[in-house]
């Protein structure tokens, strides 16, 4: 991952299934909705990567992005290669893609 970039702005929600179509070229979701990795473990696919954040819903954005920056140079090469990596204050969990 070199970049970070977010997706936003659309008139109306997209589809799961159209976001992981959208973000399948060297892209990681970033969600706290666990249907994505359901999604991708039914699919067998090898991307994209998902970020998932958990037990963190309830924290303001600022809070959740400096806990996704201290774990990101731990999970960078996972999500680089393809995984769903589950990420909390208290744990980090990495599967590799596809499941």
């Amino acid at each position: 991952m070199r970049s970070i970039s977010a997706i936003s702005g659309c008139r109306r929600p997209p589809t799961k299934w159209s976001s992981l179509a959208l973000l399948r070229k060297s892209r990681v979701l970033v969600s706290a909705d666990t249907d994505f990795g359901s999604l991708l473990a039914r699919s067998k696919a090898a991307s994209p990567s998902v970020l998932l954040i958990r037990r963190l819903a309830g924290r303001r954005a600022a809070e959740q992005s400096a806990i996704i920056r201290a774990n990101l140079d731990q999970v960078t090469d996972d999500l680089s290669t393809g995984a769903i990596v589950v990420l909390s204050e208290e744990w980090v969990r990495i599967r590799p893609l596809p499941l």
